[in-house]
């Protein structure tokens, strides 16, 4: 009787288990439905968002692409704001702009040497402004300079090719920007490969810092300091000879026709102290 019953409650103990696994088994499957779903639905909203934050950028640029902002030009007068900025930028530039020409003129911000934004009605009648724009540099005493009106996104690729710009001519290379590429030896480099040589730059400057702070005590600020400023000389003492002998490689890169590659890791830029 006992092993009877106690065969009937091992049997139930299995149908119990049983329907315990089957159950939890479409518990798990019916979460992982659910994750996939939801994964695709946030997949399918950060496509969206991608979408229409290109769509914006592309239609401030279009706004911006007739603007000109002129720095260092002095506005005490705010009522004849458009005709000093005409008769000024005409003096200096030998250009014929006239207040036809013009959507609009207004300031940004209230300072007497406030940026002046000029709205041109055609993108054509703003380059007759560029076209010219290298005879500021030529001029005497002359704090005016012109620049496009570039919306964020711009402002920070260009930041990101001018800072690479100037390490590739550290580097003694040929660099120039032409519009939203650096080429370096005639290698193209576009901003987001920029980027990420930054971002592993900045890795593995914080994994060289870590290893150094592991392998000892931390030291104080002041001692950390001129350890950072001791480690810098000697990179800048490796980067010299090779900057002194960037003439005779140059010249062999004539000669061979080969193209040394841009390194934009032994840049001179300023690193954390």
């Amino acid at each position: 009787m006992e092993t009877s019953l106690s065969t009937e409650q091992a049997k139930l103990y299995e149908l119990i288990l049983k329907a315990n696994k089957e159950q939890t088994q479409e518990i798990k499957t019916e979460i992982q439905e659910n994750i996939k779903s939801l994964n695709r639905k946030l997949e399918k909203s950060i496509e969206e968002v991608e979408y229409w934050k290109r769509r914006s950028i592309n239609l401030e640029r279009k706004i911006r692409r007739n603007n000109v902002i002129v720095f260092g030009l002095k506005n005490e007068d705010e009522a004849s704001i458009v005709n000093i900025t005409i008769q000024r930028l005409n003096e200096l530039l030998e250009t014929d702009i006239r207040e036809t020409d013009i959507n609009n003129i207004y300031t940004i911000g209230k300072t007497e040497n406030s940026p002046v934004v000029i709205e041109f009605i055609s993108y054509l009648r703003k380059n007759t402004l560029f076209a010219n724009k290298d005879k500021l540099k030529t001029l005497k005493d002359n704090r005016i300079s012109i620049a496009h009106d570039l919306c964020q996104e711009d402002r920070e690729e260009q930041k990101i090719l001018l800072k690479h710009r100037k390490i590739a001519l550290d580097q003694k290379e040929d660099a120039k920007i032409e519009g939203r590429t650096l080429y370096v030896n005639n290698k193209p480099y576009t901003t987001e490969e920029l980027r990420k040589i930054d971002l592993e730059n900045a890795c593995e400057e914080s994994s060289t810092e870590t290893e150094e702070e592991e392998e000892g005590e931390i030291q104080p600020s002041q001692e950390r300091t001129l350890r950072n400023h001791k480690n810098i000389t000697e990179k800048v003492q490796k980067v010299q000879p090779v900057a002194a002998a960037s003439h005779a490689q140059q010249a062999q890169k004539r000669k061979t026709g080969k193209t040394y590659k841009y390194s934009p890791k032994h840049d001179s830029k300023t690193r954390k102290h």
